[in-house]
C-alpha cells in the first residue's frame, strides 16, 4: 500500500478529490436504489387498493418517468384506458382514492395545461379524469357525492364550468372558449356585456335566484366569486344551470353540523366511505365521553367547521344545542379526521411491512440461486439453460 508520506501535497489533493467523487457517486447510487425499492413497494400498495402518502406517490411517479404534468398529459389515453400493470396502478392511485392528489396530478388541471389540452384535442379526456377522480357513488343508493382531493375552489369551478359547457349546446370549440375567456378577463366592456345578458338584474340577484332559499351567506359568497365570469362566458341560461348543479355538488346538508344550513364541510362529503365515516363518528363519541354530560353526535352535540382546515380533512368545534362549545378537561372539544389518518397509516405500515417482507424473500431467493450457480450446482444450471433455450 502506498503511504501518504511519499506523496506531495498536489497528489494528495487530487487523490482526495477523486475519492470524494467516488463517495458521492456511491451515495447517489444508494439513494437511487432506495427510491427504486420504495417505488416497488408503492406499486404493490396501489395494486392492493391501499392509500399512499403524497411523497411516496411523487417518488413512484418519478421512478415511472413522470417528472412533469406534460409527461402525464402525453399519457392520458393510457391512464384512462390502461393495458399495462403500470397504467392500472396509476389509474387506481388517481381515480380510486379520496386523499389529496399529488401536485403532479393537480397541475394537469391548471389553466395553462387546460388550454394546451384544448388545443391538442385532449380536453375531453381531462374532463373525464376530473369527474372520475372527484365523484363517488353513495353506497346506500342515495346518489353521488363529490370529494375535492385537495383541488382549489378555482380549479373545481373551472372544471365544473367546462363540463357544463361540454354538456350544453356548444356554440364554439374549446379552443375558442379559452380564447374568449382570456379576452373577457381584460375586456374594458365587461359591465356592458354583463348588462346585455342580465338586463336590469344585478349579479347578486342572479345568484340569489339560482340558489335554494335556504342558501347561507357562505354559499352566496362562494358563488359570487364566479358568477360574473359564468354569465359572460356561457350566457344567463347556461350559467343558471351551472350555478344550480355546482351548488348541489359542493354544498350539502349534514346530519352532524349545527343547524339546517348546507355546508361545504359536511363529514359525509369529507368521508364518503361508510367505514371511514363510522370511524369519524366513533372518534367524536370517544371525546364526548370525556365531557360533563350525556352527549351524542347529531342529537345534542353538533359540529361547527373551521374553514381554515380545508375540505380534505376538515376540523370542527363540537357544540351543544345552544351553539356553546362542549368542554372536556377545561378545553373545547375539537373533532377531526385524525383517527382516520392514523388508521390509514396503520394499514399502510402493515402493507409496506408485508411488501418489504416479500421483497426480502425474493432477494434472498435470487442470492441463493446465485450461490448455487457459483458453486456449480448442476440442476440449477440446467434449469437456467432450459429456460434460455425454451425447451
Amino acid at each position: 500500500m502506498l503511504s501518504p508520506k511519499f506523496l506531495d501535497a498536489e497528489s494528495r489533493r487530487i487523490i482526495a478529490g477523486d475519492l470524494s467523487v467516488i463517495e458521492n457517486n456511491l451515495q447517489d447510487i444508494l439513494k437511487s436504489e432506495a427510491a427504486g425499492r420504495q417505488a416497488m413497494a408503492t406499486a404493490l400498495q396501489l395494486q392492493q387498493g391501499d392509500l399512499v402518502s403524497t411523497d411516496k406517490m411523487e417518488n413512484y411517479l418519478g421512478q415511472m418517468g413522470y417528472q412533469t404534468a406534460e409527461d402525464i398529459i402525453n399519457d392520458l389515453p393510457n391512464i384512462l384506458n390502461p393495458k399495462t400493470e403500470q397504467h392500472k396502478a396509476l389509474q387506481a392511485a388517481w381515480l380510486h382514492n379520496n386523499s389529496d392528489m399529488p401536485p403532479l396530478f393537480k397541475n394537469v388541471f391548471s389553466q395553462d395545461n387546460l388550454e394546451k389540452l384544448a388545443n391538442n384535442g385532449q380536453l375531453p379526456l381531462a374532463l373525464d379524469l376530473y369527474r372520475q377522480s372527484t365523484m363517488r357513488i353513495n353506497r346506500d343508493g342515495s346518489g353521488d357525492n363529490q370529494v375535492t382531493r385537495g383541488l382549489s375552489d378555482d380549479t373545481i369551478n373551472t372544471m365544473e364550468s367546462l363540463i357544463a359547457y361540454r354538456n350544453s349546446v356548444k356554440v364554439t370549440s374549446f379552443e375558442e372558449y379559452f380564447q374568449k375567456r382570456n379576452e373577457l378577463a381584460i375586456s374594458p366592456n365587461r359591465s356592458t356585456l354583463l348588462k346585455q345578458q342580465l338586463g336590469e338584474e344585478s349579479i347578486a340577484d342572479f345568484v340569489m335566484d339560482n340558489l335554494p332559499s335556504s342558501a347561507t351567506a357562505e354559499e352566496r359568497d362562494y358563488h359570487m366569486r364566479y358568477a360574473e365570469d359564468l354569465v359572460l362566458m356561457h350566457g344567463k341560461g347556461v350559467a343558471s344551470d351551472i350555478l344550480t348543479q355546482s351548488g348541489n355538488k359542493v354544498f350539502g346538508k349534514s346530519a352532524f353540523t349545527f343547524g339546517d344550513e348546507r355546508t361545504r364541510f359536511a363529514p359525509e362529503k369529507a368521508f364518503p366511505d361508510k367505514t371511514e365515516l363510522e370511524m369519524f363518528k366513533s372518534g367524536v363519541a370517544l371525546k364526548l365521553e370525556l365531557a360533563d354530560g350525556n352527549y351524542k353526535l347529531g342529537k345534542n352535540a353538533f359540529l361547527i367547521p373551521d374553514p381554515r382546515a380545508g375540505m380534505v380533512n376538515p376540523e370542527y368545534i363540537v357544540v351543544d344545542n345552544n351553539k356553546m362549545p362542549i368542554m372536556a378537561g377545561g378545553k373545547a372539544i375539537i373533532a377531526n379526521g385524525q383517527s382516520i389518518i392514523e388508521a390509514r397509516a396503520r394499514n399502510a405500515r402493515t402493507s409496506v411491512g408485508n411488501i418489504q417482507k416479500q421483497m426480502r424473500a425474493e432477494q434472498q431467493r435470487r442470492l441463493d440461486k446465485r450461490k448455487r450457480v457459483d458453486s456449480g450446482d448442476a440442476d440449477t444450471i440446467e434449469n437456467i439453460a432450459t429456460t434460455a433455450r425454451g425447451y
